[in-house]
Protein backbone atom coordinates (compact mmCIF):
# COMPACT_ATOMS: atom_id res chain seq x y z
CA UNK A 1 0.00 0.00 0.00
CA UNK A 2 1.49 3.56 -0.86
CA UNK A 3 0.53 6.31 1.16
CA UNK A 4 0.15 9.77 0.27
CA UNK A 5 -0.37 12.80 1.37
CA UNK A 6 -2.75 15.10 -0.79
CA UNK A 7 -3.15 19.19 -0.50
CA UNK A 8 -5.63 21.21 -1.74
CA UNK A 9 -3.95 22.27 -5.04
CA UNK A 10 -4.12 18.59 -6.15
CA UNK A 11 -7.74 17.85 -4.83
CA UNK A 12 -8.56 20.70 -6.43
CA UNK A 13 -7.17 20.18 -9.76
CA UNK A 14 -8.69 16.71 -9.82
CA UNK A 15 -12.46 17.71 -9.11
CA UNK A 16 -12.59 21.11 -11.63
CA UNK A 17 -11.12 18.26 -14.00
CA UNK A 18 -7.60 20.72 -15.02
CA UNK A 19 -4.51 19.65 -17.35
CA UNK A 20 -3.14 18.36 -14.23
CA UNK A 21 -6.07 16.04 -13.21
CA UNK A 22 -5.36 12.99 -15.15
CA UNK A 23 -1.57 12.24 -13.49
CA UNK A 24 -3.45 13.13 -10.19
CA UNK A 25 -6.54 10.64 -11.24
CA UNK A 26 -4.16 7.59 -11.25
CA UNK A 27 -2.77 7.64 -7.89
CA UNK A 28 -6.26 9.09 -6.06
CA UNK A 29 -8.60 7.10 -7.25
CA UNK A 30 -5.74 3.77 -7.31
CA UNK A 31 -7.23 0.90 -4.50
CA UNK A 32 -3.67 0.52 -3.57
CA UNK A 33 -2.92 3.80 -2.18
CA UNK A 34 -3.93 5.42 0.98
CA UNK A 35 -4.63 9.72 0.08
CA UNK A 36 -3.97 11.03 4.01
CA UNK A 37 -5.14 15.05 4.34
CA UNK A 38 -5.08 17.39 6.83
CA UNK A 39 -8.61 18.61 8.16
CA UNK A 40 -7.11 21.84 6.78
CA UNK A 41 -7.92 20.44 3.29
CA UNK A 42 -11.43 20.61 4.00
CA UNK A 43 -11.69 24.33 4.36
CA UNK A 44 -8.87 24.95 1.50
CA UNK A 45 -10.95 23.23 -1.07
CA UNK A 46 -14.41 24.87 -0.19
CA UNK A 47 -12.07 28.05 -0.58
CA UNK A 48 -10.99 27.44 -3.60
CA UNK A 49 -14.07 25.80 -5.33
CA UNK A 50 -16.10 29.77 -3.86
CA UNK A 51 -13.32 31.53 -5.39
CA UNK A 52 -13.69 30.14 -8.59
CA UNK A 53 -17.10 30.20 -8.34
CA UNK A 54 -17.18 33.86 -7.42
CA UNK A 55 -14.82 35.14 -10.64
CA UNK A 56 -17.34 33.01 -12.31
CA UNK A 57 -14.87 30.47 -13.48
CA UNK A 58 -17.56 27.68 -13.07
CA UNK A 59 -21.19 27.65 -12.29
CA UNK A 60 -23.14 26.91 -8.79
CA UNK A 61 -24.33 23.46 -10.32
CA UNK A 62 -20.17 22.58 -10.90
CA UNK A 63 -19.08 24.03 -7.67
CA UNK A 64 -21.95 21.98 -6.15
CA UNK A 65 -20.70 18.89 -8.01
CA UNK A 66 -17.15 19.02 -7.46
CA UNK A 67 -17.73 19.47 -3.02
CA UNK A 68 -20.15 16.74 -3.63
CA UNK A 69 -17.10 14.62 -5.23
CA UNK A 70 -14.85 15.47 -2.65
CA UNK A 71 -17.27 14.35 -0.02
CA UNK A 72 -17.26 10.86 -1.92
CA UNK A 73 -13.12 11.06 -1.91
CA UNK A 74 -11.61 8.06 0.30
CA UNK A 75 -9.99 10.54 2.17
CA UNK A 76 -7.93 9.56 5.21
CA UNK A 77 -8.34 12.57 7.78
CA UNK A 78 -6.03 13.90 10.12
CA UNK A 79 -6.25 16.74 12.71
CA UNK A 80 -3.78 19.33 13.62
CA UNK A 81 -2.70 18.97 17.21
CA UNK A 82 0.17 16.07 17.00
CA UNK A 83 1.89 18.78 13.98
CA UNK A 84 1.54 22.27 15.03
CA UNK A 85 4.72 22.30 16.95
CA UNK A 86 6.81 21.30 13.79
CA UNK A 87 4.47 23.34 11.69
CA UNK A 88 5.97 26.71 13.82
CA UNK A 89 9.14 25.00 13.40
CA UNK A 90 8.92 25.16 9.74
CA UNK A 91 7.80 29.33 9.59
CA UNK A 92 11.28 30.05 8.14
CA UNK A 93 10.29 28.43 4.63
CA UNK A 94 6.76 28.02 4.95
CA UNK A 95 3.51 28.99 5.67
CA UNK A 96 1.31 27.67 8.47
CA UNK A 97 -0.76 26.13 5.99
CA UNK A 98 2.03 24.53 3.32
CA UNK A 99 3.50 23.11 7.08
CA UNK A 100 0.50 21.72 7.97
CA UNK A 101 0.94 19.13 4.94
CA UNK A 102 4.47 18.54 4.64
CA UNK A 103 4.60 18.02 8.28
CA UNK A 104 1.77 15.36 7.80
CA UNK A 105 3.63 14.03 4.68
CA UNK A 106 6.62 13.58 7.09
CA UNK A 107 5.19 12.05 10.14
CA UNK A 108 3.77 9.61 7.81
CA UNK A 109 6.39 9.04 5.70
CA UNK A 110 4.19 9.45 3.18
CA UNK A 111 4.52 10.70 -0.46
CA UNK A 112 3.40 14.95 -1.04
CA UNK A 113 0.91 15.17 -4.04
CA UNK A 114 1.03 18.91 -4.91
CA UNK A 115 0.27 20.92 -7.97
CA UNK A 116 1.94 24.05 -5.87
CA UNK A 117 5.11 24.27 -7.80
CA UNK A 118 6.19 26.94 -4.98
CA UNK A 119 4.61 24.41 -2.41
CA UNK A 120 7.24 21.06 -4.15
CA UNK A 121 9.93 23.99 -4.48
CA UNK A 122 10.54 24.42 -0.96
CA UNK A 123 9.48 21.01 0.07
CA UNK A 124 12.35 19.87 -2.15
CA UNK A 125 14.77 22.30 -0.57
CA UNK A 126 14.01 22.19 3.33
CA UNK A 127 12.89 18.47 3.36
CA UNK A 128 13.25 14.72 2.66
CA UNK A 129 9.69 14.87 1.47
CA UNK A 130 9.32 12.44 -1.74
CA UNK A 131 6.62 13.47 -4.44
CA UNK A 132 4.22 11.31 -5.69
CA UNK A 133 4.28 12.61 -8.99
CA UNK A 134 6.94 13.86 -10.82
CA UNK A 135 5.52 15.67 -13.82
CA UNK A 136 4.49 18.49 -11.11
CA UNK A 137 7.43 18.96 -9.72
CA UNK A 138 8.88 22.40 -9.64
Amino acid sequence: MRTVVADASAIVEYLLRTEAAGAIDAIVTDPDTDVHVPALCDVEVAATIRRALLQGRITVERAEEAVADYLDLPLIRHGHERLIAAILRRRANFSAYDATYVTLAEALSAMLLSADRRLLRATRRHTKVRFAIGELRA
